[in-house]
């Protein structure tokens, strides 16, 4: 067994094997492996990397770093990274189909391009201040397009027929114009659809932004989802040509596997003797893209397959997708989440300090 061997979880044929971490610092000893923890050398071997950064997606490539700490990161930027989102709506006027309750749930859930940290928290009773609230207005009434063509779509047989995220207006409080500019604070989207209206329905109300986590509501969560999944290894254990090579790759759905072409040559004593006769087509299969292998196990399902490729995923090397919502510029949600677990670390070692 190779000292590596423990860092690796491994996909057998019939189970996977290795798959619970082990961090106790004598555990590797016979291998000799030291297991203990030592922050110099957890910073020296930790890399992170950017992959692909998008306005809705950023994914990160991070060794050296073990699974509980990273999903306490997934779990932080899901329930604890603040945002701006609707909370209050005051309603004075709803003569559309959908209740007021579901009207206000359906504003909740529209994401806010605000900067949460510019704003403090907001305890309730307290009256809107600029420090603490946001406050937008959508005043919207449906009437009939006099100018419609006959039998035509009701987007143009009727004006304000649909009710979209861009109508929700921003009403400034107090120095927030200067603070943040004309269009510092607006929906994410302009084509979410609130709610849609007939002639003569109308909806007017104000809408009322507080700092807030998704621990509380999702619709304070800045991420539609993260995840992380460990780097997958393919070896070949031994040569695999021809026919079996040509079944492996037709096998693999994710495309992992190739052909090469090789030249067979016949063994002679002396090398005038050869001739373009001699050379025999010869195919053998090639791992070209591991990190495509979803570990279906496809490759290993047939008896004895499993003697000829390992599968295996790497304990400390991850990929780290984050989809956020909008709210938050993607490249900003990592660091916020290293923020707030560094606050917690902060809180903790104060309350250790504390109990001496």
């Amino acid at each position: 067994m190779s000292p590596s061997f423990h860092n690796n979880v491994h996909i057998g044929y019939h189970t996977p094997s290795n798959t619970q971490g082990v961090y106790a610092s004598s555990a590797y000893h016979p291998l000799g492996v030291d297991n203990s923890f030592d922050l110099e050398t957890f910073l020296n071997e930790l890399h992170l990397s950017m992959v692909k950064n998008t306005e809705e997606e950023i994914i990160l490539e991070l060794v050296g770093i073990d699974a509980p700490l990273i999903n306490a990161l997934r779990r932080i930027l899901i329930a604890e990274v603040p945002t701006m989102a609707i909370e209050y709506v005051l309603i004075s006027d709803n003569t559309s189909v959908i209740h007021d309750e579901i009207l206000a749930h359906r504003l909740g859930l529209i994401p806010i391009r605000a900067d949460p940290e510019s704003f403090q928290e907001y305890h309730k009773g307290e009256e809107p201040q600029p420090d603490n609230t946001i406050v937008l207005k959508l005043c919207l009434e449906c009437k009939q397009n006099p100018q419609a063509r006959p039998g035509a779509e009701p987007e143009e047989l009727y004006i304000n027929s649909n009710v979209y995220s861009k109508d929700l207006v921003w009403q400034p409080l107090g120095n927030q114009l200067e603070r943040f500019g004309e269009n510092g604070i607006r929906p994410v989207l302009d084509d979410i659809l609130i709610a849609k209206l007939r002639p003569n329905q109308r909806i007017e109300l104000e809408a009322r932004c507080i700092k807030g986590i998704g621990k509380e509501h999702a619709k304070w969560s800045p991420v539609a989802t993260a995840y992380y999944a460990m780097l997958p290894q393919v070896e070949l254990l031994q040569e695999i040509r021809d026919e079996e090579a040509r079944r492996l790759v037709q096998k693999c759905p994710m495309k992992v596997f190739d052909l090469e072409d090789i030249a067979k040559r016949q063994s002679c004593a002396d090398d005038d003797d050869l001739s373009d006769n001699d050379n025999n087509s010869v195919v053998i299969a090639k791992v070209v893209e591991p990190c495509r292998c979803t570990m279906c196990r496809e490759c290993i399902r047939e008896e004895g397959w499993d003697k000829k490729i390992r599968l295996s995923k790497v304990r400390d090397h991850f990929f780290f997708s984050i989809e956020g919502t909008g709210a938050i510029p993607t490249d900003q949600l990592f660091p916020r989440a290293l923020k707030v677990l560094r606050d917690k670390c902060d809180m903790l070692l104060s309350f250790l300090e504390s109990i001496r």
